[in-house]
């Protein structure tokens, strides 16, 4: 009786050995798991820290280069406002001159027309003298026209003149002759009548 229970005892304690394995053998599993999450846990944070780390780096270089960039930018702007004061002097000034120029161009336009006006009265006035030389040069055209008519009337009067002239010196050159010959034949006649009366 006592020998079964000892074998039940020692079974029993077989038993409890196994298990003890079995738990021995689940803490290590559990061990070894828990030392990997362990070595996994420190690389996390090694990494994280390192992660920070270079965050902060980053972090720390971005504001460097930002800060650069914002006075490179402050920079720029405080040339860009300047040359913009600068524009818009030389815009006023160029408006400035603009409008002295608009005003010039106007006077100049306002001279322009009455210059214009005087050329084109002046203008009229040589086509009305135009005009009136073209009606005198008709005038003198017709005149001489006229003139080498009575030119051509007198030339023609008067050779009809001297025709006239050689007709009438002919008639009294004739009439001489006739008055010799009748005063030749009176004489005659007398004589013959004295010679008849006698």
């Amino acid at each position: 009786m006592r020998k079964k229970q000892t074998l039940t005892k020692l079974k029993d304690t077989e038993a409890d050995l196994s298990r003890v394995d079995d738990l021995l053998y689940e803490i290590t599993k559990n061990l070894k798991s828990l030392e990997n999450q362990a070595k996994k846990a420190e690389k996390y944070t090694l990494l994280k820290q390192e992660y920070r780390q270079s965050s902060i780096d980053l972090a720390y270089y971005r504001i460097a280069d930002f800060s650069t960039e914002l006075d490179r930018l402050q920079t720029q702007e405080s040339k860009v406002q300047k040359d913009s004061a600068n524009s818009q002097q030389l815009i006023l000034h160029a408006e400035t001159e603009l409008q002295s120029l608009r005003q010039v161009n106007l006077e100049q336009e306002k001279n322009l027309s009455v210059q214009q006006k005087a050329t084109q009265e002046f203008v009229n006035k040589i086509r009305g003298y135009e005009s009136e030389k073209k009606i005198k040069n008709e005038k003198v055209k017709n005149l001489q026209d006229k003139e080498n008519r009575l030119n051509l009337d007198v030339n023609s009067d008067k050779q009809q003149l001297n025709h006239v002239l050689y007709t009438i010196k002919r008639l009294n050159e004739e009439l001489f002759d006739e008055q010799n010959k009748l005063d030749s034949l009176k004489d005659n006649l007398e004589s013959n009548k004295s010679e008849v009366d006698a």
